[in-house]
């Protein structure tokens, strides 16, 4: 959820089939044909064209062909990865860099977090159950939520408790 919708960063493979993914993808940030030392935004975020992977080729498989949400992502991907060199290595933190993204310097450590230092609760989502009150959980797979197992009236009228 916070990859897709805060932070806008995540794309579904394939989504022309017409199909709800059930893991989303992030571009790869592949290595720029010509390197530049430039701290610069506008020079940073020239280079998501000139990575070795092209964005159109990235855009066919991820976005069914929409290049620009793919240069979005990569974007915030670039400026994000010189905003956390800039703090970490450089020692000053170059919130410029920040301003063609959609981030600011709380959510651009927020995704860092996210992406390479987080929690195993904040990476998946473990469905709440009593192993105690509920028995074995795979039987009911398919007929309910995992909270109302037996405990629906309506959704689930074949089911006898």
């Amino acid at each position: 959820y916070k990859l897709l919708i805060e932070y806008g960063v995540a794309l579904p493979l394939h989504p022309e089939y017409r199909t709800l993914p059930m893991v989303w993808y992030l571009p790869p940030l592949s290595p720029i044909l010509k390197t530049s030392d430039s701290t610069d935004a506008n020079v940073l975020f020239s280079h998501v064209d000139n990575m070795r992977i092209p964005v159109a080729y990235l855009a066919n498989i991820l976005t069914a062909g929409d290049a620009d949400a793919v240069r979005n992502s990569l974007k915030i991907l670039v400026g994000l990865r010189q905003y956390i060199r800039n703090v970490t290595i450089l020692k000053k933190p170059g919130k410029d860099i920040l301003n063609g993204t959609n981030l600011g310097e709380e959510k651009a450590q927020g995704l860092y977090r996210l992406l390479s230092i987080a929690k195993y609760s904040d990476r998946f989502v473990i469905p709440a159950s009593h192993k105690e009150r509920t028995g074995n959980m795979h039987v009911y797979q398919g007929n309910s939520g995992f909270e109302t197992v037996g405990g629906c009236s309506g959704c689930n009228t074949w089911h006898e408790n």
